[in-house]
């Protein structure tokens, strides 16, 4: 079952309110991993991802990348 999400209504924290009590309970435990490297993975669902702004969908899939990018540079994951 997927959860609607709205970010412009309900920003980020609508949106880990709505994660916490989805049905894909092992992603989210993968997103929740503690004692991990790099945290390289985030987890998000939607209602119905035909209807989501490109936007909204950009911003969703970019909400960790900005942080991983610089800790796998300092790690030296990349160059």
């Amino acid at each position: 079952m997927f959860r609607d999400i709205n970010i412009k209504s309900k920003g980020i924290l609508g949106w880990l309110a709505q994660a916490k009590t989805s049905d894909f309970t092992f992603l989210e435990r993968l997103d929740e991993m503690s004692d991990r490297y790099v945290d390289n993975c985030d987890f998000f669902s939607l209602e119905d991802p035909e209807n989501i702004a490109d936007k909204e969908l950009y911003d969703l899939l970019m909400t960790e990348y900005p942080n991983w990018l610089k800790l796998a540079k300092i790690k030296k994951l990349l160059p």
